[in-house]
């Protein structure tokens, strides 16, 4: 009895340890069936995540890249949404990627044989309809596999009571895909999610998610959460159903997430050069691993100063300093009375002057200038714009940027306070000079009688060096361009593009006169032209149009008067 008994017990061991085996070899058979995995940055934060694909659009990429190098291939002329894409990533090529023929891949616009390489990359556009909603589908494609989609929204869904908008959003109720209430609308199937929350974000009504689905949201900047504008709730809330209707958000959070929900859809999916800028950040990513920020090189005025700039390129990053930056145009006295300010300054790392003026038979010598205790690099741009106060230069070393025009009249204390502001205020513009811009019809730029403002001229003016990259990679191609054919209006695109960032009004830290000077300047200000304020009104309005709304954030507060 004792043997059999043993006997039993070895039997059932043999046979667990068969059964584990062919577990084991059932397991290798699978992943070996199925090894597409790719390593994909979710779009809602920096964590990368592996994902099975067995049933999903994501496909690895045996193609690896020290550098993300790529070549750009077909011009799309019959679509003319594509062509514009097109158009703005060849705009970002040029600007951010060496040209190298050992390219990394090629990213075509027109369909062709080679896109079953693993190193192509083909973009497609399709007009889709969503219920009544009208929606150009980008598609990204390698392996004959779908990588990543994106969508545009035409503009006129922007304005407000859009009928196609509110058809959808019955349907969608109606069918019991959503249920409303209130401000709220949440997504019972999530089948054609991405869509879904488009509708539902256009329409002004905040979607509730089950946090699950999160790993399906669409690409977006990585400034941007969808978190902000969304309720993703976790499985046991979501299925609870009198939870939706007694969800804990104030009235002043309602508001907030709405606005945030438009200004995530109009930079991610209405504004060509930030998608453009989302679509090739997605690319090296998985091709590269990581993404770095780019950086201008800074080309030294004076040929002496060569060594000087080279030694600055290797430096470490710097706190609890600001860098100043000056656009200066035959404006020589005034500059050099400028720089003079600086001489004691002690939280000065660094003087940026950019030298805007082609003509340099009257530079004068290097000795000529005021000394300062920070010293002063001369930067030779690549042309006379209004865009280059705000180029992200490789010399910069601070977080703290201080946008200066070179006619301002300062003080130490002046100075010391307006940085002292900004380190507890570091995603909006903190300055000194204010405005408010308005919707029109008509007048849409104010300058005198504020009660309240929204926008600080950059003339004295502090901001995060991070919206230098933002300005010069992410906002509107053809407006900066009309900049430089109008010479105005760069501070205002300035404030638009951190108020969508930062969702937050500026800070005027005073009221006090005017700080300018240069009276004897051979050269005067842009503002002096005749035309100049009905300019910059027509600014506002277009960038309002752009926008699909006036993304500014009024502000009637002030922290102190600065008294000289």
């Amino acid at each position: 009895m004792v043997y059999i008994s043993l006997l039993t017990k070895y039997c059932f061991l043999i046979l667990f340890i068969v059964c584990c085996i062919e577990l084991v070899l059932l397991s290798i058979n699978f992943f070996w069936n199925n090894k597409e995995l790719f390593f994909y940055p979710t779009p809602d934060n920096d964590i990368n995540k592996y994902y099975s694909t067995k049933n999903n659009v994501n496909q690895f990429s045996n193609v690896k890249c020290n550098k993300f190098l790529f070549k750009l291939n077909f011009l799309p002329k019959d679509k003319p949404l594509l062509l514009n894409l097109y158009n703005e990533i060849k705009n970002l090529k040029e600007r951010l990627f060496i040209e190298n023929k050992k390219y990394c891949i090629k990213v075509d616009f027109k369909h062709n044989n080679t896109i079953t390489r693993k190193n192509n990359v083909y973009v497609e556009s399709n007009n889709i309809l969503f219920y009544n909603l009208k929606l150009n589908e980008i598609k990204i494609i390698g392996n004959n596999t779908i990588i990543k989609k994106i969508f545009i929204i035409d503009p006129d869904y922007f304005t407000s009571n859009n009928s196609d908008i509110i058809k959808t959003k019955s349907y969608l109720a109606n069918n019991k895909i959503i249920k409303k209430y209130k401000n709220y609308c949440k997504v019972l199937n999530p089948v054609d999610l991405d869509k879904l929350l488009i509708t539902l974000l256009l329409s002004k009504c905040i979607p509730v998610i089950n946090a699950k689905w999160s790993t399906d949201l669409l690409l977006i900047d990585k400034e941007f959460k969808w978190s902000k504008a969304l309720i993703i709730q976790d499985e046991i809330d979501f299925s609870n159903s009198e939870y939706f209707y007694t969800y804990p958000l104030s009235q002043y959070d309602v508001e907030e997430k709405i606005k945030y929900g438009q200004k995530l859809l109009s930079w991610n999916f209405k504004i060509l050069s930030p998608i453009a800028s989302n679509i090739l950040t997605f690319l090296e990513k998985r091709y590269t691993g990581n993404v770095f920020n780019k950086l201008i090189k800074a080309d030294n005025l004076y040929n002496e100063d060569e060594e000087l700039f080279d030694i600055e390129r290797s430096k470490p990053l710097v706190n609890d300093k600001f860098t100043i930056m000056m656009t200066t145009y035959k404006r020589i006295q005034g500059l050099n009375y400028s720089l003079a300010q600086f001489n004691n300054n002690t939280d000065v790392d660094k003087i940026i002057v950019i030298w805007n003026d082609p003509d340099l038979s009257y530079l004068p010598k290097k000795h000529f200038w005021s000394k300062s205790v920070a010293p002063a690099f001369f930067v030779k741009p690549n042309a006379n714009s209004l865009n280059n106060k705000f180029l992200p230069y490789d010399i910069i070393k601070t977080e703290a940027i201080l946008i200066l025009d070179d006619d301002q009249r300062l003080s130490e204390e002046l100075l010391k306070y307006l940085f002292n502001v900004w380190k507890f205020n570091r995603d909006v513009i903190v300055g000194y000079n204010r405005r408010l811009t308005g919707n029109g019809p008509g007048n849409a730029y104010f300058t005198s009688g504020l009660k309240k403002f929204d926008l600080i001229l950059t003339s004295l003016s502090f901001l995060n060096k991070k919206y230098l990259y933002y300005y010069t990679y992410n906002f509107p191609t053809k407006f900066k361009e009309k900049i430089d054919f109008l010479t105005n209006c760069e501070d205002i695109s300035m404030n638009y593009l951190v108020a969508m960032y930062s969702n937050k009004p500026n800070i005027a830290y005073t009221i006090g006169g005017d700080l300018s000077r240069c009276y004897n300047c051979t050269s005067h200000g842009l503002s002096s032209k005749s035309n100049h304020y009905k300019i910059r009104s027509d600014c506002v309005l277009e960038l309002n149009k752009i926008f699909g709304f006036n993304p500014m954030i009024p502000n009637s507060f002030y922290l102190k008067e600065f008294i000289n």
